[in-house]
């Protein structure tokens, strides 16, 4: 946020907010997603709940790139690949072969389960934090919607105590 952006208060100015082209074109094929704007409807009803049994639990891992559940197995498959073959040419013998090759994979699955983990953590994160975005966004767009319906009804009142005076005089 720039100097710009903050008036003389401190607060932020609601002319120059974010457009909608801008946050779209940022990640547009999540914006297009139905399941994003049912977590945003849940968001917001969430928001507007009364007692704790209203609220409805999101799951952000739905918007998860799918690929992501990939990782634990390639990882396994690749690095049990490179064990077998390097202890394969090796010549070793196969009961130990069979050991060290089991071995390996067990330890590449975790080793895969931990990288997924962390990347899932990650999309969830960047996720939320895109929601977040957008709701405030919708949340300023509401604000101003709010703040031009105030003044329309401040000016049809001031309209209409005008012509009472003009009636009157």
């Amino acid at each position: 946020m720039s100097d710009e952006d903050i008036d003389v208060q401190g607060e932020e100015t609601m002319d120059e907010g974010p457009d909608e082209e801008e946050i779209v074109d940022d990640h547009p094929e999540m914006w297009k997603d139905p399941r994003v704007e049912n977590i945003i409807r849940v968001i917001r009803k969430n928001e507007k709940a009364k007692n704790k049994n209203e609220i409805i639990k999101v799951n952000y891992k739905v918007l998860i790139d799918p690929k992501t559940k990939l990782i634990a197995p390639f990882v396994t498959l690749f690095g049990s690949a490179v064990i077998a073959i390097f202890t394969f040419f090796d010549n070793m013998p196969t009961a130990r072969w069979y050991i060290v090759v089991f071995a390996s994979m067990v330890l590449f699955l975790f080793f895969g389960a931990v990288l997924q983990n962390m990347v899932e953590k990650y999309e969830v994160e960047a996720v939320k934090s895109w929601i977040d975005r957008r709701l405030e966004q919708e949340r300023l767009k509401d604000e101003e919607r709010a703040r031009k319906e105030a003044e329309d009804l401040i000016a049809q009142a001031k309209a209409a105590a005008k012509e009472e005076e003009d009636l009157f005089f």
